[in-house]
């Protein structure tokens, strides 16, 4: 190969990368500014007035919501910084009740709260585990060996099903009486 034919490859390979690594366009998106000097989204702040609407909107009422933010709050407590101001811990709760409530997507939710997709899905993986570090142990403990023993006596005296814990699913055969 001539130097004329390394200097073009090297320039294809070149230009090649600069396309595949495109740089961010924005530190946080202009859509998204409007937000940062409140503490949680102008929904949210209406919602917060009316407990019916809250309970509707978050599946949750806002006595349980201020027990949850008691218990976990500083688990997924955040300072801020130089660089950005933290999300609230109420807004963070809030966007993983929302999500666990109806399911929506990260996009929607994102646009809602106006926070960036990739925002959300850290908010609600970080709050999930706290909130199931702090209420596992206390609503949903690891059985003893004596509970799982009164658990299988009393099946098998409700359902004569000796060494058995519980079901997952029942199949409902429905039987006939024969005919003689």
């Amino acid at each position: 190969m001539s130097s004329d034919e390394d200097d073009v490859i090297l320039l294809w390979w070149w230009a090649r990368q600069k396309k595949i690594s495109k740089k961010r366009r924005y530190w946080v998106h202009p859509i998204n500014l409007s937000n940062i000097c409140s503490s949680t989204s102008v929904v949210a702040n209406e919602l917060h007035s009316d407990p019916d609407k809250f309970k509707t909107f978050y599946r949750m009422s806002k006595c349980n919501f201020d027990n949850l933010v008691h218990i976990v709050g500083p688990k997924i407590f955040k300072k801020d910084t130089n660089f950005r101001i933290a999300v609230p811990v109420e807004e963070r709760i809030l966007l993983t009740l929302r999500i666990l409530a109806t399911g929506c997507n990260f996009r929607a939710l994102a646009q809602h709260f106006m926070r960036g997709e990739t925002t959300v899905g850290k908010i609600i993986a970080d709050t999930t585990e706290a909130i199931w570090e702090c209420l596992q142990p206390k609503y949903l403990p690891v059985p003893s060996l004596e509970l799982w023993k009164n658990i299988a006596a009393r099946y098998d005296l409700l359902w004569q099903l000796p060494h058995c814990l519980g079901s997952i699913d029942g199949k409902h055969i429905p039987t006939h009486k024969k005919i003689q």
